[in-house]
């Protein structure tokens, strides 16, 4: 009961990180294809960065994105992350995911972040704001929905998930 309660109030009122893909901490990290191909975290990292954001808030500090990288995708996705595979890694790090429907609102209200995507990337909606999506974009930065730093419009978002921190009893 104690470590739900805590859960709940942490999805409340704690907020993830921002992390950007291209910090040179971590952007310049070589991913490698399985048919040898290459790429830099940079370029392709936003669904990793994502996770990195969510993990190091709700689960341990010390899930920066090279630390996600290097133990929950092991270098291996030269072309960027898949939907499916960032929300099972997720919910194996004990997250709750569900499809977002109905009003948006309703979700930050609860605690919930949503993950969002535009053609090619990844993004993290965190609230909103006067009808606006606060973003937390792992490649333009934070702010808000019809800023001029992002290169897409609100209606260009396709809201993929909602995802909470709620862990699951795991023996202890």
């Amino acid at each position: 009961m104690k470590i739900l309660l805590t859960a709940i109030l942490l999805s409340l009122f704690v907020k993830p990180v921002y992390y950007s893909q291209n910090d040179p901490e971590w952007g310049g990290i070589v991913m490698t294809c399985e048919n040898g191909k290459t790429n830099v975290f940079a370029d392709v990292g936003c669904g990793e960065t994502i996770t990195a954001m969510l993990m190091s808030a709700y689960v341990d500090p010390r899930f920066t994105p090279d630390i996600v990288v290097e133990e929950i995708y092991g270098y291996q996705w030269c072309r960027g992350t898949g939907k499916a595979q960032n929300a099972e890694i997720l919910e194996e790090q004990g997250f709750t995911i569900v499809p977002v429907i109905g009003e948006v609102e309703r979700y930050f209200w609860g605690g919930w972040n949503i993950v969002g995507y535009i053609p090619g990337h990844y993004i993290l909606i965190i609230g909103m704001r006067d009808g606006n999506y606060a973003i937390y974009d792992p490649d333009h930065g934070v702010g808000f929905s019809g800023e001029d730093k992002f290169p897409y419009e609100k209606e260009d978002i396709v809201l993929l998930y909602a995802v909470k921190y709620i862990p699951r009893n795991r023996g202890v």
